[in-house]
Protein backbone atom coordinates (compact mmCIF):
# COMPACT_ATOMS: atom_id res chain seq x y z
CA UNK A 1 0.00 0.00 0.00
CA UNK A 2 1.06 3.59 -0.63
CA UNK A 3 0.52 4.52 3.01
CA UNK A 4 2.92 1.80 4.16
CA UNK A 5 5.57 2.94 1.67
CA UNK A 6 5.14 6.57 2.76
CA UNK A 7 5.51 5.61 6.39
CA UNK A 8 8.63 3.63 5.50
CA UNK A 9 10.18 6.70 3.91
CA UNK A 10 9.24 8.82 6.94
CA UNK A 11 10.79 6.22 9.24
CA UNK A 12 14.06 6.37 7.32
CA UNK A 13 14.11 10.18 7.41
CA UNK A 14 13.44 10.34 11.16
CA UNK A 15 16.12 7.75 11.98
CA UNK A 16 18.68 9.62 9.89
CA UNK A 17 17.66 12.95 11.34
CA UNK A 18 18.67 11.92 14.86
CA UNK A 19 22.32 11.28 14.09
CA UNK A 20 23.55 14.85 14.70
CA UNK A 21 22.47 15.02 18.36
CA UNK A 22 23.88 11.52 18.99
CA UNK A 23 27.24 12.63 17.57
CA UNK A 24 27.39 15.48 20.08
CA UNK A 25 26.66 13.10 22.94
CA UNK A 26 29.43 10.78 21.77
CA UNK A 27 31.93 13.63 21.44
CA UNK A 28 31.07 14.92 24.91
CA UNK A 29 31.50 11.49 26.48
CA UNK A 30 34.86 10.91 24.82
CA UNK A 31 36.54 14.27 25.24
CA UNK A 32 35.77 17.94 24.81
CA UNK A 33 35.79 17.77 21.05
CA UNK A 34 34.80 20.97 19.21
CA UNK A 35 31.37 20.45 17.71
CA UNK A 36 32.07 22.38 14.55
CA UNK A 37 35.23 20.37 13.91
CA UNK A 38 33.47 17.02 14.10
CA UNK A 39 30.52 18.18 12.02
CA UNK A 40 32.72 19.77 9.34
CA UNK A 41 34.90 16.69 9.04
CA UNK A 42 31.87 14.46 8.82
CA UNK A 43 30.18 16.49 6.12
CA UNK A 44 33.22 17.16 3.93
CA UNK A 45 34.74 13.66 3.93
CA UNK A 46 32.06 11.07 4.63
CA UNK A 47 29.06 12.72 2.98
CA UNK A 48 30.39 12.53 -0.61
CA UNK A 49 31.04 8.81 -0.19
CA UNK A 50 27.49 8.27 0.98
CA UNK A 51 25.62 10.56 -1.36
CA UNK A 52 26.70 8.89 -4.60
CA UNK A 53 25.65 5.25 -3.94
CA UNK A 54 22.63 6.24 -1.86
CA UNK A 55 21.46 8.76 -4.46
CA UNK A 56 21.80 6.20 -7.25
CA UNK A 57 19.95 3.55 -5.24
CA UNK A 58 17.06 5.84 -4.32
CA UNK A 59 16.86 7.07 -7.91
CA UNK A 60 16.51 3.51 -9.19
CA UNK A 61 13.88 2.76 -6.56
CA UNK A 62 11.97 5.90 -7.53
CA UNK A 63 12.11 5.10 -11.25
CA UNK A 64 10.66 1.66 -10.59
CA UNK A 65 7.70 3.32 -8.91
CA UNK A 66 5.48 2.05 -6.11
CA UNK A 67 2.92 -0.70 -6.36
CA UNK A 68 -0.63 0.54 -6.15
CA UNK A 69 0.30 4.16 -6.93
CA UNK A 70 -2.74 6.41 -6.83
CA UNK A 71 -3.96 8.34 -9.86
CA UNK A 72 -4.88 11.99 -9.96
CA UNK A 73 -8.55 11.14 -9.48
CA UNK A 74 -7.74 9.46 -6.19
CA UNK A 75 -5.55 12.40 -5.13
CA UNK A 76 -8.40 14.80 -5.88
CA UNK A 77 -10.81 12.66 -3.87
CA UNK A 78 -8.42 12.69 -0.90
CA UNK A 79 -8.06 16.47 -1.14
CA UNK A 80 -11.80 17.00 -1.24
CA UNK A 81 -12.32 14.71 1.73
CA UNK A 82 -9.77 16.61 3.82
CA UNK A 83 -11.28 19.97 2.81
CA UNK A 84 -14.73 18.76 3.83
CA UNK A 85 -13.52 17.69 7.27
CA UNK A 86 -11.31 20.64 8.22
CA UNK A 87 -11.37 24.42 7.79
CA UNK A 88 -8.55 25.62 5.53
CA UNK A 89 -6.49 28.66 6.48
CA UNK A 90 -3.02 30.02 5.84
CA UNK A 91 -2.57 30.31 9.59
CA UNK A 92 -2.37 26.51 9.73
CA UNK A 93 1.12 26.80 8.20
CA UNK A 94 2.32 28.55 11.35
CA UNK A 95 3.38 25.43 13.36
CA UNK A 96 5.63 23.95 10.62
CA UNK A 97 7.07 27.40 9.88
CA UNK A 98 7.89 27.81 13.58
CA UNK A 99 9.61 24.42 13.60
CA UNK A 100 11.72 25.32 10.56
CA UNK A 101 12.72 28.67 12.07
CA UNK A 102 13.65 27.12 15.41
CA UNK A 103 15.70 24.43 13.67
CA UNK A 104 17.54 27.13 11.69
CA UNK A 105 18.16 29.00 14.95
CA UNK A 106 19.43 25.74 16.50
CA UNK A 107 16.91 25.70 19.32
CA UNK A 108 16.85 22.64 21.61
CA UNK A 109 14.44 19.96 20.43
CA UNK A 110 12.12 19.86 23.44
CA UNK A 111 11.30 23.60 23.60
CA UNK A 112 10.85 23.70 19.82
CA UNK A 113 8.43 20.77 19.83
CA UNK A 114 6.56 22.20 22.81
CA UNK A 115 6.10 25.60 21.14
CA UNK A 116 4.93 23.98 17.88
CA UNK A 117 2.50 21.75 19.80
CA UNK A 118 1.03 24.70 21.69
CA UNK A 119 0.70 26.65 18.43
CA UNK A 120 -1.12 23.75 16.83
CA UNK A 121 -3.47 23.43 19.81
CA UNK A 122 -4.31 27.14 19.76
CA UNK A 123 -5.03 27.03 16.03
CA UNK A 124 -7.22 23.94 16.49
CA UNK A 125 -9.32 25.89 19.02
CA UNK A 126 -9.50 29.14 17.06
CA UNK A 127 -9.82 27.86 13.47
CA UNK A 128 -11.21 24.33 13.72
CA UNK A 129 -13.51 25.15 16.64
CA UNK A 130 -12.25 22.30 18.81
CA UNK A 131 -13.28 22.40 22.47
CA UNK A 132 -10.26 22.66 24.87
CA UNK A 133 -11.47 19.58 26.77
CA UNK A 134 -11.74 17.62 23.53
CA UNK A 135 -8.26 18.78 22.54
CA UNK A 136 -6.79 17.40 25.78
CA UNK A 137 -8.66 14.13 25.26
CA UNK A 138 -7.27 13.82 21.72
CA UNK A 139 -3.75 14.46 22.99
CA UNK A 140 -4.16 11.64 25.49
CA UNK A 141 -6.33 9.07 23.70
CA UNK A 142 -5.69 9.97 20.05
CA UNK A 143 -7.85 11.04 17.12
CA UNK A 144 -10.08 8.78 15.05
CA UNK A 145 -11.40 10.16 11.78
CA UNK A 146 -14.59 8.81 10.20
CA UNK A 147 -14.90 10.51 6.83
CA UNK A 148 -15.92 7.46 4.83
CA UNK A 149 -12.70 7.52 2.79
CA UNK A 150 -10.62 4.53 3.83
CA UNK A 151 -7.19 5.94 2.95
CA UNK A 152 -7.85 9.33 4.57
CA UNK A 153 -9.20 7.70 7.72
CA UNK A 154 -6.12 5.49 7.90
CA UNK A 155 -3.70 8.40 7.48
CA UNK A 156 -5.43 10.86 9.81
CA UNK A 157 -6.42 8.52 12.66
CA UNK A 158 -3.60 8.35 15.17
CA UNK A 159 -3.20 7.54 18.84
CA UNK A 160 -2.12 10.02 21.50
CA UNK A 161 -0.04 9.55 24.61
CA UNK A 162 -1.84 6.35 25.54
CA UNK A 163 -0.85 4.62 22.30
CA UNK A 164 2.84 5.12 23.12
CA UNK A 165 2.78 3.63 26.61
CA UNK A 166 4.09 0.30 25.29
CA UNK A 167 7.05 2.12 23.74
CA UNK A 168 7.68 4.13 26.90
CA UNK A 169 7.62 0.94 28.98
CA UNK A 170 10.06 -0.74 26.58
CA UNK A 171 12.44 2.25 26.79
CA UNK A 172 12.33 2.23 30.61
CA UNK A 173 13.04 -1.52 30.67
CA UNK A 174 15.90 -1.08 28.18
CA UNK A 175 17.47 1.68 30.28
CA UNK A 176 17.12 -0.37 33.46
CA UNK A 177 18.60 -3.48 31.85
CA UNK A 178 21.47 -1.55 30.29
CA UNK A 179 22.25 0.24 33.55
CA UNK A 180 22.29 -3.07 35.40
CA UNK A 181 24.69 -4.61 32.88
CA UNK A 182 27.00 -1.61 33.19
CA UNK A 183 26.83 -1.61 37.00
CA UNK A 184 27.77 -5.27 37.41
CA UNK A 185 30.57 -4.86 34.84
CA UNK A 186 29.25 -7.40 32.33
CA UNK A 187 29.51 -5.06 29.35
CA UNK A 188 33.03 -4.04 30.31
CA UNK A 189 34.19 -7.65 30.50
CA UNK A 190 32.74 -8.39 27.07
CA UNK A 191 34.33 -5.26 25.61
CA UNK A 192 37.76 -6.06 27.05
CA UNK A 193 37.60 -9.53 25.57
CA UNK A 194 36.75 -8.04 22.17
CA UNK A 195 39.52 -5.46 22.53
CA UNK A 196 42.08 -8.25 22.76
CA UNK A 197 41.46 -8.98 19.08
CA UNK A 198 42.07 -5.37 18.01
CA UNK A 199 45.66 -5.50 16.74
CA UNK A 200 45.44 -2.68 14.20
CA UNK A 201 43.57 0.56 13.62
CA UNK A 202 41.14 -1.15 11.27
CA UNK A 203 40.38 -3.95 13.71
CA UNK A 204 39.99 -1.41 16.56
CA UNK A 205 37.36 0.55 14.62
CA UNK A 206 35.65 -2.68 13.58
CA UNK A 207 35.56 -3.78 17.22
CA UNK A 208 34.06 -0.44 18.22
CA UNK A 209 31.36 -0.75 15.55
CA UNK A 210 30.59 -4.34 16.54
CA UNK A 211 30.32 -3.42 20.22
CA UNK A 212 27.94 -0.55 19.53
CA UNK A 213 25.77 -2.76 17.33
CA UNK A 214 25.88 -5.53 19.93
CA UNK A 215 24.77 -3.17 22.72
CA UNK A 216 21.96 -1.95 20.46
CA UNK A 217 20.83 -5.57 20.29
CA UNK A 218 21.45 -6.63 23.89
CA UNK A 219 20.97 -3.51 26.04
CA UNK A 220 18.96 -2.34 23.95
CA UNK A 221 19.17 1.45 23.88
CA UNK A 222 20.81 3.88 21.49
CA UNK A 223 22.34 6.11 24.15
CA UNK A 224 24.02 3.15 25.86
CA UNK A 225 25.46 1.99 22.53
CA UNK A 226 27.25 5.35 22.30
CA UNK A 227 28.23 6.09 25.90
CA UNK A 228 29.46 2.68 27.02
CA UNK A 229 31.79 1.88 24.09
CA UNK A 230 33.04 5.47 24.23
CA UNK A 231 34.17 4.97 27.80
CA UNK A 232 35.56 1.51 27.14
CA UNK A 233 37.65 2.25 24.05
CA UNK A 234 38.76 5.81 24.78
CA UNK A 235 42.12 4.73 26.20
CA UNK A 236 42.74 2.33 23.31
CA UNK A 237 42.35 5.14 20.77
CA UNK A 238 44.64 7.40 22.79
CA UNK A 239 47.30 4.68 23.03
CA UNK A 240 47.27 4.33 19.24
CA UNK A 241 47.63 8.08 18.82
CA UNK A 242 44.20 8.44 17.18
CA UNK A 243 42.21 11.63 17.60
CA UNK A 244 38.98 11.42 19.59
CA UNK A 245 36.97 12.35 16.50
CA UNK A 246 37.73 8.89 15.07
CA UNK A 247 36.06 7.24 18.05
CA UNK A 248 33.17 9.70 17.82
CA UNK A 249 32.59 8.74 14.18
CA UNK A 250 32.77 5.01 14.92
CA UNK A 251 30.25 5.35 17.75
CA UNK A 252 27.85 7.22 15.52
CA UNK A 253 28.22 4.83 12.59
CA UNK A 254 27.80 1.74 14.78
CA UNK A 255 25.39 2.94 17.46
CA UNK A 256 23.24 5.69 15.99
CA UNK A 257 22.80 4.43 12.46
CA UNK A 258 21.83 0.84 13.31
CA UNK A 259 19.51 1.41 16.29
CA UNK A 260 16.49 2.18 14.10
CA UNK A 261 16.91 -1.17 12.32
CA UNK A 262 16.40 -3.25 15.49
CA UNK A 263 12.69 -3.73 16.38
CA UNK A 264 13.20 -4.17 20.15
CA UNK A 265 15.63 -1.27 20.44
CA UNK A 266 14.12 1.90 21.94
CA UNK A 267 14.64 3.73 18.62
CA UNK A 268 13.17 0.94 16.50
CA UNK A 269 10.24 0.57 18.89
CA UNK A 270 9.54 4.30 18.61
CA UNK A 271 9.47 4.05 14.81
CA UNK A 272 7.13 1.06 14.90
CA UNK A 273 4.74 2.67 17.39
CA UNK A 274 4.70 6.12 15.77
CA UNK A 275 4.53 5.15 12.10
CA UNK A 276 2.99 1.67 12.39
CA UNK A 277 5.82 0.26 10.26
CA UNK A 278 8.07 -2.58 11.38
CA UNK A 279 11.82 -1.87 11.12
CA UNK A 280 12.11 -5.02 9.01
CA UNK A 281 9.74 -3.38 6.47
CA UNK A 282 11.77 -0.20 5.93
CA UNK A 283 15.22 -1.82 6.37
CA UNK A 284 15.81 -2.32 2.59
CA UNK A 285 15.09 1.39 2.02
CA UNK A 286 17.25 2.61 4.92
CA UNK A 287 20.37 2.42 2.79
CA UNK A 288 22.24 5.08 4.75
CA UNK A 289 21.76 3.16 8.00
CA UNK A 290 23.32 -0.12 6.96
CA UNK A 291 25.90 1.14 4.46
CA UNK A 292 27.49 3.64 6.87
CA UNK A 293 29.19 1.00 9.11
CA UNK A 294 30.62 -0.66 5.99
CA UNK A 295 32.09 2.64 4.81
CA UNK A 296 33.56 3.22 8.27
CA UNK A 297 35.30 -0.17 8.19
CA UNK A 298 36.71 0.57 4.73
CA UNK A 299 38.08 3.94 5.84
CA UNK A 300 39.61 2.42 8.97
CA UNK A 301 41.53 -0.29 7.12
CA UNK A 302 42.58 2.05 4.32
CA UNK A 303 43.75 4.69 6.80
CA UNK A 304 41.97 7.43 4.90
CA UNK A 305 40.51 10.18 7.16
CA UNK A 306 41.95 8.49 10.26
CA UNK A 307 43.30 11.62 11.98
CA UNK A 308 46.15 11.44 14.45
CA UNK A 309 45.94 13.29 17.75
CA UNK A 310 47.90 16.52 18.18
CA UNK A 311 49.95 15.07 21.03
CA UNK A 312 50.94 12.08 18.93
CA UNK A 313 51.90 14.30 16.00
CA UNK A 314 54.00 16.52 18.26
CA UNK A 315 55.85 13.54 19.74
CA UNK A 316 56.48 12.13 16.28
CA UNK A 317 57.83 15.47 15.05
CA UNK A 318 60.09 15.80 18.09
CA UNK A 319 61.46 12.31 17.47
CA UNK A 320 62.26 13.13 13.84
CA UNK A 321 64.04 16.34 14.86
CA UNK A 322 66.10 14.55 17.49
CA UNK A 323 67.14 11.87 15.00
CA UNK A 324 68.15 14.58 12.54
CA UNK A 325 70.38 16.24 15.09
CA UNK A 326 72.09 12.96 15.91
Amino acid sequence: MVSERLRSVHAVNISNGKRNCRRLIAAKQIRKLPRHDASFRKSTIIAPLRIKPIGIAHTLLGLNGFEGARGWDQVEAITQTIESQFHQSRWLLLPPILVILMVMMKWPALPALMIATLAGGILAILIQGVDPGELIAVAHYGYEMQSGHELVDELMSRGGLESMMNTVALILCALAFGGLMERIGLLRVLAQAALGMARSTGSLVTTTLSTSIGINILAPDQYLSIILPGRMYRDAYEQRGLDAKNLSRALEDGGTMTSALIPWNSCGAFMAATLAVSPWAYLPYAILNWITPLISVFLAYSGWTMTRSKDHASDLLSGIKSEGRN
